[in-house]
């Protein structure tokens, strides 16, 4: 079924190998760029809750891309991710949640 969302061509419900796939790499992603970081002593709620996360991250970036092959482009991958956590702050700072 073409058109799985509504007015984008490429995306069907065949995809679904492709996204659980995506949804892997986005978790590995994340916590190998944890155990890097400066801070890697994450809590536990934290890993509890990097499925979800990745999911959703997951969700943002296929609806936005222009194409499949833009999509799975793992090269680009950590770039268009660090894109999407960018949109996620902006919009929870514009909407007053900030801890200011």
């Amino acid at each position: 079924m073409d058109g799985y969302c509504k007015g984008v061509s490429w995306q069907s419900r065949e995809d679904r190998e492709d996204r659980v796939n995506m949804i892997h790499q986005i978790v590995a992603l994340l916590q190998r760029a944890k155990r890097a970081s400066k801070k890697p002593d994450a809590p536990d709620d934290w890993f509890n809750k990097l499925p979800d996360l990745a999911r959703r991250m997951e969700d943002t970036l296929y609806r936005s891309a222009k194409s499949k092959e833009q999509y799975v482009d793992v090269n680009s991958l950590k770039q268009r991710l660090q894109e999407v956590a960018n949109t996620y702050v902006c919009a929870y700072v514009l909407l007053g949640f900030s801890k200011e």
